[in-house]
């Protein structure tokens, strides 16, 4: 019986490999402004390594048929001391590739940060292309739609070796492990999602902002002069955020500027300032400021 079941387990397993292999090998890819080259090895001589080098090739191979305009490499600092991106990067140049052309995340420490980062410069209804080992691409195409993405495209190099064997084997409890993990929270309007409806208030845009130890979504809005100690006052209520004070050149919520006052029962936090620097440092003259903004931020993901 044991037996039986590890020979079903091997069966299932393989058969999910070679899910994998499939997926990665038939996805296919349409013309895009971006390709993004996963990062991988750099040896301690700062040389990349061969499957890397093959990743970049491909992504190059991209480039001079037209297929990209642009090549995003992305990697973190491995454990050899080198910046993959930054190798990468200069690799490519030798390509004859020019240096225009590419954009180093050096931030890329794994395929969901890499997915992740893209964000600063992808737009998400717009077509990418993830360069990668075949076996990869099927983890990395659902990354990036996990973040959000649309329209995700994979290329390979047509390059093998041995390694890739035993690197298979572990990519399916990867990608399972992707498969059930949350996909990041959509950057839109916080306040319409909370249902708090306030006079006066303008919303903007959403983007995320994106550091080495935090990833954030920051909603933005702006509100009239004449409006601002009404909503003030209401964030102040609501949230316990302290009273703007008025310090050098404008209107601000002191020591509040980077997480804000966290929105009670919410993942959210609020923060509050006068909308161009003013001399006006009476509360009475708010009329005559243009406006005012509010941030809403959601740090949805931490490593500190």
């Amino acid at each position: 019986m044991i037996k039986k079941s590890l020979l079903i387990f091997a069966l299932l397993y393989f058969l999910g490999i070679a899910a994998i292999w499939l997926d990665g090998a038939t996805t296919g890819y349409e013309k895009s402004e971006y390709a993004v080259v996963l990062g991988n090895q750099v040896y301690p001589s700062g040389e990349p390594s061969e499957r890397l080098k093959a990743r970049l090739e491909r992504a190059a191979e991209l480039f001079r048929d037209g297929t990209v305009q642009r090549i995003i490499v992305s990697g973190g600092l491995g454990k050899e001391g080198h910046d993959e991106a930054t190798v990468m990067k200069q690799y490519l140049a030798t390509q004859g590739i020019p240096a225009v052309a590419v954009i180093a995340d050096s931030y890329g420490n794994n395929t969901r940060l890499t997915a992740l980062n893209a964000h600063r410069w992808v737009q998400l209804d717009k077509p990418v292309i993830v360069v990668s080992q075949l076996y990869h691409l099927s983890r990395s195409e659902m990354a990036f739609r996990k973040e959000g993405f649309v329209n995700v495209g994979a290329a390979y190099p047509h390059y093998f070796e041995w390694r890739d064997v035993y690197a298979s084997l572990r990519e399916l409890p990867a990608w399972v492990s992707y498969w059930l993990s949350e996909s990041v929270p959509e950057c839109e309007d916080f306040l319409k999602e909370m249902g708090w409806k306030i006079d006066g208030v303008e919303y903007q845009s959403c983007d995320a902002e994106i550091a080495l130890q935090s990833r954030t979504m920051v909603a933005k809005y702006h509100v009239a002069g004449k409006y601002a100690a009404a909503v003030e006052q209401l964030f102040h209520d609501r949230t316990g955020m302290p009273m703007m004070k008025f310090a050098c050149c404008g209107w601000e919520v002191s020591g509040q500027l980077y997480l804000g006052v966290p929105i009670p029962d919410t993942p959210y936090a609020v923060y509050m300032v006068s909308g161009e620097e003013t001399g006006i440092n009476d509360r009475a003259h708010w009329d005559q400021i243009s406006h005012f903004k509010i941030y809403i931020r959601h740090l949805y993901w931490s490593d500190v």
